[in-house]
């Protein structure tokens, strides 16, 4: 991340520098190919911006997903990564409010839940613990909730739901790369609005070169 930062500050500073060569340089057509590839580097940064920020905003938002319950017996769930989150965190909640309950998680205790992952040749199991929450990191894009039913928990599984977000941890990153992605978008944007100024500065300054001079 630290390499990737220091190559689009760089190439900031390269665009930033051939709009200003553009804008107060003399009249060349080399200084106009300048501004226009100015003009394009700014557009192709502030679109990256407003991609990365548009999946940090991706990563904030919850998703909620469905229990099947029927038939009785072992049921897979896939579960996908959201966005940029460097893993899982999964969270058994009440249907009607969205909210934990104790004694819920308590009933669906018999359904065995479980999560295991084979990752950089490590086998791991990770469970739900008793704030109804399972968490851990993960590279993978998708890993699956293995459970169990029976009738007696049909009913139950029906008024439950499986919240997936980032850790919890990351959502401090989320707030301060959205804080980030949206000031790189305002000076992108301001790069290109003077990469275009410059741009216009060298046409004029062309035209009046190319004018015949008149005689005496």
């Amino acid at each position: 991340m630290e390499g990737a930062g220091t190559l689009v500050l760089a190439a900031s500073a390269i665009l930033l520098g051939l709009a200003l060569l553009a804008l107060l340089g003399p009249a060349h057509p080399s200084r106009l190919a300048a501004a226009w590839i100015a003009m394009v580097g700014f557009v192709g940064l502030a679109s990256f911006s407003f991609w990365r920020g548009y999946q940090l905003k991706q990563s904030a938002v919850p998703v909620s997903y469905d229990l099947p319950s029927d038939p009785p017996g072992p049921h897979r769930l896939t579960l996908y990564r959201r966005g940029l989150c460097p893993g899982y965190r999964c969270r058994l909640l009440r249907r009607s409010d969205h909210r934990f309950d104790p004694d819920l998680l308590s009933k669906l205790r018999l359904c065995d839940w479980r999560i295991t992952k084979c990752e950089h040749l490590t086998l791991s199991k990770h469970r739900f613990d008793s704030d109804g929450v399972l968490e851990f990191g993960s590279e993978l894009s998708e890993v699956v909730l293995c459970y169990e039913t029976t009738p007696e928990v049909q009913r139950l599984l029906s008024e439950t739901v499986l919240e997936l977000r980032g850790p919890a941890g990351f959502q401090k990153v989320i707030a301060q790369g959205l804080a980030m992605s949206q000031t790189a978008m305002a000076v992108y944007l301001g790069g290109l609005l003077l990469a275009a100024v410059g741009a216009g500065a060298q046409r004029r300054r062309l035209r009046r070169t190319d004018r015949p001079v008149a005689g005496p």
